[in-house]
């Protein structure tokens, strides 16, 4: 007796800096979440990496419209120091290529412009599962270099991978869980401003509002699929004060992935986005995007 009471002691010391360890055990949430939509917890430390590539189309078929191709890659790093914030920063590496209606081509190697966000939990339910409601913010820096032509000429604002504003970024963000099932939801304003401003960048784009909703069903512990709608509504932008053809509206895309954690504190994505909904002012089609993501917590 006196033996297996001592197996079950040392037992319990034992697993108990695993548990500490292990962010699904931190947090009290066995949820499956990708970046950006975690529980944070003092001391909680996540990174990710994600290859995404899209498609886009602006102007008028057969007299000036170009064909946009984007493939990137985005690493994350994000940390919590309390229980109650988190900070992020994302890093994005790119490439794009630009068909006009002559079949010519362009392609751009460079990195894009580097986000900064926080967020903050606001409040914390209590009870079976898990409620956050919070706030957050962020700047997305004019980091990308203007990309240039042969003879050293600033090309479009079609071939560049960044905005070249500062933009300021607010907005809320909620998530749910119980049982298998789970739920986020965000909305933000995004606010481009004139306080750093890059060279070759005339361009100015609109305020713009973003909105994502997902429900997850987790029928496994290490397997979970998610259902999104994310949507966007942007101004025009402007150019010497004058608006830009072929910018701003509306659109709203439809999004399936399958979430993997083959490994504790393991998360790997991938997913599908479609646009379902497109009311963008003048000749402007968005086409649909593929992403695989890891996530890694320490």
């Amino acid at each position: 007796m006196n033996l297996r009471l001592a197996c079950r002691v040392l037992l319990l010391f034992v697993a108990i800096p695993v548990a500490q360890a292990c962010a699904v055990c931190a947090c009290g949430d066995p949820t499956l979440t990708s970046m950006g939509a975690e529980q944070p917890f003092a001391g909680r430390k996540r990174v990710a990496v994600e290859a995404s590539s899209r498609s886009d189309a602006i102007g008028e078929p057969g007299v000036n419209q170009i064909r946009l191709r984007d493939d990137a890659l985005t690493a994350s790093a994000a940390m919590s120091p309390a229980d109650r914030w988190q900070v992020a920063l994302s890093i994005p590496v790119g490439r794009r290529t630009v068909e006009d209606v002559s079949l010519a081509r362009t392609t751009v190697w460079s990195p894009g412009d580097v986000t900064a966000r926080g967020r903050w939990v606001g409040w914390r339910g209590t009870g079976r599962g898990s409620s956050l409601v919070g706030v957050g913010t962020g700047l997305r820096l004019p980091t990308a270099p203007v990309a240039r032509g042969p003879s050293g000429e600033a090309l479009p604002m079609s071939a560049q991978l960044g905005a070249g504003h500062l933009t300021g970024i607010l907005g809320v963000w909620g998530f749910r869980s119980r049982g298998a099932w789970a739920m986020y939801g965000s909305a933000e304003g995004w606010a481009p401003g004139r306080v750093w401003t890059r060279d070759g960048f005339e361009s100015v784009p609109g305020l713009s509002g973003r909105s994502t909703v997902a429900a997850q069903w987790q029928p496994r512990t290490r397997l979970a699929l998610r259902g999104s709608l994310e949507g966007r509504l942007d101004r025009v932008a402007t150019l010497d004060g004058a608006p830009e053809p072929d910018t701003g509206g509306g659109v709203v895309f439809t999004r399936a992935d399958l979430v993997v954690s083959p490994v504790t504190d393991l998360v790997v994505q991938a997913g599908v986005s479609v646009p379902t909904v497109q009311a963008l002012k003048g000749y402007h089609v968005e086409g649909p995007s593929v992403a695989l993501g890891v996530t890694r917590d320490f």
